[in-house]
């Protein structure tokens, strides 16, 4: 029996090559689908399209296809969702649960990478994210663009990492080399030398999860034998070995967008959807990493802001934040002091303090699960007003 044909319209998706790709397919097979269940033209698809687009874009999960579904093109189109959620599952073989007891929008969303019950493991800690966290900054490096040399030696150091949790930090980060835009990096040896004395003595004097901000395998490996519960790498453990460290330790991880290196990123950064861009790197690198051993729960997802990014894409990360928390992993936040604070307030990167703190509000309040920040004190009296409304809500 040959094969019904219909034809349909094009279907409004975020990428334009997938729109092209998408308006060329005007004939969609019905006979295949019809096992399946879906009876209406517009069921069949956009349960089509959603199968060849998980094909054209391949470093982005089922997961994420999944969720752009459901909040952006199901509701839109009035599709019955429990007939697409059957058919889904059966299209991609997924492990995702259909149950008869949630709504379906909730069955489609339910995932089972997702971290359960708010829970980070990290180390020697469980980290309870139901509320936002903050991470202070430790930089022990001459050369940051906010603080550089100010706590360049291990007891100036440790004191405003002590100063920090007294002002209310749930995390330190310790860093050795400074990222900013055009800085070199540093000799192995010497980001050694500067951050394994700091770890050590926090991790035998105080009680909440250290981090150590590098992206080099030989330091995350020393970091986390000196007590380091975290890593928080700006290259997302592409670096030659640094999967492996992590996986072969109970540590966290951040990871992180960054569109080149610190030396070239802010030359030219381009994008042609940078929100989608930056979902794409984050899904893969998670993706990456749970395939290696590390444990879901054991993952952040950080958008880099300012690492590769122009003012108006790190306006659109913020302005659609919830995309990326919808990949399903905690977000990091790291905007404090950041140059485009001051190019939409204006002031040097002490001046940063105001702008810093509404960029946290914000994040927190579009479901970011940890703010890295320079001034902490501030920071944690305004999440707990942000904490109070939403509870309030």
């Amino acid at each position: 029996m040959p094969t019904p044909q219909l034809r349909c319209a094009s279907f409004e998706l975020r990428s334009n090559a997938c729109q092209k790709q998408i308006r060329n397919l005007a004939v969609y097979r019905i006979l295949w689908l019809r096992p399946l269940r879906l009876t209406s033209l517009r069921e069949l698809a956009y349960a089509e399209t959603l199968r060849w687009f998980s094909r054209f874009m391949r470093s982005v999960t089922t997961d994420l296809m999944l969720q752009h579904l459901a909040r952006l093109v199901m509701p839109r189109a009035g599709v019955r969702l429990w007939r697409v959620n059957n058919a889904l599952q059966r299209i991609y073989s997924t492990d995702m649960p259909i149950t008869g007891t949630l709504h379906p929008q909730e069955a489609l969303l339910q995932r089972s990478h997702m971290v359960s019950n708010h829970i980070f493991s990290c180390g020697r800690y469980q980290l309870d994210l139901s509320r936002s966290r903050v991470m202070g900054i430790v930089n022990v490096t001459p050369d940051s663009f906010s603080d550089g040399g100010k706590y360049a030696a291990t007891d100036l150091a440790v004191a405003h990492a002590l100063r920090l949790i007294e002002e209310g930090a749930d995390i330190l980060d310790i860093g050795g080399e400074s990222t900013r835009p055009g800085a070199e990096p540093v000799p192995l040896q010497v980001e050694l030398d500067r951050v394994i004395p700091v770890i050590e003595v926090l991790s035998a004097t105080t009680q909440i999860p250290l981090s150590i901000d590098t992206y080099k395998p030989e330091v995350m490996r020393a970091a986390i034998q000196a007590g380091a519960d975290i890593v928080n790498d700006v290259r997302a453990l592409q670096e030659e070995g640094a999967l492996d460290v992590v996986a072969d330790s109970d540590a966290g991880v951040c990871l992180m967008h960054m569109q080149g290196t610190p030396q070239t990123m802010q030359l030219n950064p381009t994008y042609h959807d940078v929100v989608l861009e930056v979902q794409q790197f984050l899904c893969g690198r998670a993706d990456a990493a749970v395939a290696k051993g590390i444990a879901a729960d054991r993952i952040l997802l950080d958008p880099g802001f300012g690492f590769g990014k122009t003012k108006e894409h790190n306006i659109a990360l913020i302005q659609h934040l919830d995309r990326l928390v919808n990949i399903g992993y905690p977000l990091l936040v790291g905007l404090s002091r950041k140059s485009v604070l001051g190019r939409i307030a204006g002031g040097g990167e002490q001046q940063r303090l105001h702008a810093g703190i509404a960029a946290s509000v914000v994040s927190a309040m579009k479901g970011a699960k940890i703010v890295r920040v320079h001034d902490v004190k501030a920071t944690v009296e305004a999440l707990k007003v942000v904490e109070a409304v939403m509870l309030l809500n």
